[in-house]
């Protein structure tokens, strides 16, 4: 191939597998610490999608906050001789390389200082209000419709949050465009119930749960293009799942989130081994979530 020849670059496909197997032989988060460690540096990324903090982490656990060196250079700075480059996935693309805030500087002293979001960037928000929560619950419950997914809310007792199961029968649920107008239609695939009792954190909490168990295959799946069907997992991989899921995205909602109950419950002793789950499926799942929680997604594609 003569010198000025275009290199292919790789595919998406390509690029996916090589960080499966990256995640795969690179992988240490076996144990309780290393794994509570991997959920704590992926809340304090919020302008990344999960998976993509969990590369960043595996790569460079020191990290703060990344960027293209384009974008360091919008916000006045300029990468240092020792730059460590860092690989996370593009959206629509393959891969894009990202520095960390630590190998930057100033390009003058004249440059402004870094938005606090950077330099700080467990310390900008602040905790759900009951607004607050009930607005992302209005959201995930309309989104979660496309899916075939019903939610209601029942009195469930003090000690059950809520419950997933697939449905049974040819029901229909509505999904309304807009606030009195009609909108499509979508098969009645499961159910998820959460307490009415509980507080609206609470019922958050407990909802982003169920959806995990619904999106990580735990009830198998109506479409594989979707999500892929993981019936096989057991039940205490399956909480740890759900519950990493919930902690994810809450963390993502409300930086001062404590681990409590929806983490440490599910985890061995410090020592021990982190039950047998898939981090890529939860990552991803994660990252769709919290789409589910800003916006209004379109109808799914067959």
């Amino acid at each position: 191939m003569e010198a000025h020849d275009p290199v292919p670059g790789p595919s998406m496909n390509e690029a996916q597998a090589s960080v499966d197997a990256l995640v795969r032989d690179g992988f240490r988060y076996r144990r309780s610490s290393e794994f509570a460690e991997l959920i704590d540096f992926i809340r304090s990324f919020r302008v990344y999608s999960p998976y993509n903090a969990m590369l960043v982490h595996l790569q460079d656990p020191g990290a703060r906050y990344v960027a293209t060196p384009a974008r360091w250079k919008e916000l006045g700075r300029r990468l240092a001789p020792d730059a460590r480059p860092l690989v996370i996935l593009r959206p629509r693309g393959p891969v894009m390389i990202v520095f960390d805030v630590r190998y930057t500087e100033s390009l003058s002293q004249k440059s402004p200082p870094l938005p606090h979001g950077i330099s700080s960037p467990m310390a900008i928000a602040t905790g759900l209000t009951d607004g607050e929560a009930l607005r992302v619950w209005d959201l995930l419950e309309d989104n979660a419709k496309r899916d075939g997914i019903r939610v209601t809310l029942a009195d469930t007792g003090k000690h059950l949050g809520g419950t997933a199961s697939t449905s049974r029968g040819l029901s229909l649920q509505r999904r309304p465009v807009k606030e009195g107008q009609p909108g499509d239609s979508h098969g009645l695939r499961y159910d998820v119930t959460v307490n009415r009792n509980d507080a609206p954190q609470d019922r958050l909490a407990s909802l982003l749960h169920e959806l995990g168990h619904v999106y990580c295959g735990h009830l198998g799946t109506h479409n594989p293009k979707h999500w892929a069907a993981r019936t096989f997992v057991d039940d205490m991989a399956g909480e740890l799942e759900a519950e990493t899921v919930a902690h994810i995205v809450l963390s993502r909602l409300d930086p001062h989130l404590e681990m409590g109950r929806y983490i440490e419950s599910q985890l061995p002793p410090d020592r021990g081994e982190v039950p047998p789950i898939s981090l890529q499926t939860v990552l991803t799942v994660a990252g769709l979530v919290l789409q589910m929680t800003h916006r209004r997604l379109p109808r799914r594609k067959a």
